[in-house]
């Protein structure tokens, strides 16, 4: 969904470790003259698919000016490995864009379903965890909070609160 809003300019690399998903991807990537890294296909360079999980990617260190996350933080098997390597594939002052649904702490009757529901919803959901609180994960991780803003969803109940924001990398 984010993919038509990147600028035309911007090289991007997206990552994703299910074959399955890698394929559906390609073919959505189709209009946007996507290529997989590592394979024989080439059809341009505006979009790049590497075959890698977000808590091992195979790029060097400081390497990116921006990192975003919409809705996959949740479902990593290790959200602070994860948040560990967003931090260093950045660059100095490199930017984490995040869309998240989070645990609802400042709702209680919620939080108490997420934690009764999150056993069968990781199940069906792909590992989606419902009471991560990755807004505190991403400070651990050595990010300065630029923005974050929280907000609900129509038609998600459990699914909520969501958080986007921006976080920064100050070293490197």
């Amino acid at each position: 969904m984010n993919l038509p809003h990147y600028p035309d300019h911007a090289t991007v690399i997206l990552t994703e470790p299910s074959r399955t998903m890698r394929h559906r991807l390609l073919l959505r990537l189709g209009a946007y003259r996507a290529r997989e890294i590592g394979s024989d296909s080439f059809n341009g360079n505006s979009f790049e698919l590497a075959a890698a999980a977000l808590e091992q990617m195979p790029f060097a260190d400081c390497t990116f000016d921006t990192v975003v996350c919409t809705l996959v933080l949740c479902s990593v098997r290790d959200l602070r490995l994860a948040l560990k390597e967003i931090h260093r594939v950045l660059k100095r002052d490199g930017r984490f864009l995040f869309v998240e649904h989070v645990a609802a702490e400042n709702h209680p009757g919620r939080l108490k379903w997420q934690r009764r529901v999150e056993p069968m919803w990781k199940f069906l959901g792909g590992n989606c965890h419902l009471t991560r609180r990755t807004e505190q994960a991403i400070l651990e991780a050595g990010f300065r909070m630029e923005l974050v803003e929280q907000a609900g969803v129509s038609g998600a109940a459990l699914a909520q609160p969501m958080i986007r924001g921006e976080a920064v990398k100050e070293d490197c």
